[in-house]
């Protein structure tokens, strides 16, 4: 499993909830400034008011992305109504779980930021390669995650009951300010995506 976490370290993502929304803010490399940025999405959704990013193996993501996609759509067909967060996350993390103490299969080398909203309100969840998964007001997977998690928790803690955009500014100020010497030619060929989750709506801001 270690060289899996290894994995996972190799770019960042920043999630955090407010009252009224929930926002994701991640970094999107491309490996060459040929590479089309467009070509890679770090940001997706799940189903309309569920959305996830993630730091780690592409591939691996894509494989857990398309079995979350399922099981919300099999929830819908079976209830006629969008599958609750939790329930959608411990979907996932029962996958990654699985994989773990299957033979002839390897674990997924991928840490997921799942965040909705639902009749509980916004939510935002962790879930990594061992198949655990923790809820979060806030938190950072990939790169510099503890630099940006400090920096998280000492905006939360001068100020709990921030709103929606407060949170925005927080969670751009965490993806971009802990990169190791930035600047304008560093921020070019990494652009930060950020979408804020809402009620029954992902909002690409970017």
């Amino acid at each position: 499993m270690v060289w899996l976490y290894c994995a996972v370290w190799c770019c960042g993502a920043v999630l955090c909830a407010a009252k009224n929304g929930v926002v994701i803010a991640s970094e999107k490399k491309v490996p060459s400034i040929l590479v089309d940025v467009k070509s890679v999405e770090k940001i997706s959704l799940i189903t309309e008011n569920i959305g996830v990013t993630y730091s780690g193996m592409g591939p691996d993501n894509r494989v857990l992305l398309r079995g979350a996609r399922k099981a919300a759509q099999k929830y819908y067909l079976q209830y006629k109504d969008p599958i609750p967060v939790q329930q959608l996350v411990r979907e996932v993390a029962s996958v990654a779980q699985e994989f773990t103490q299957q033979g002839g299969v390897r674990p997924f080398g991928v840490s997921l930021l799942i965040a909705g909203y639902d009749a509980d309100g916004p939510q935002l969840y962790q879930v990594d390669p061992s198949g655990s998964y923790w809820a979060w007001k806030a938190s950072a997977i990939g790169k510099n995650a503890t630099n940006a998690k400090t920096f998280l928790e000492k905006r939360y803690l001068s100020n709990p009951d921030m709103e929606l955009e407060g949170i925005i500014t927080h969670s751009l100020l965490s993806a971009i300010l802990h990169h190791h010497h930035i600047t304008s030619h560093h921020i070019t060929n990494q652009p930060i995506v950020c979408c804020v989750v809402l009620q029954m709506r992902l909002t690409p801001l970017f």
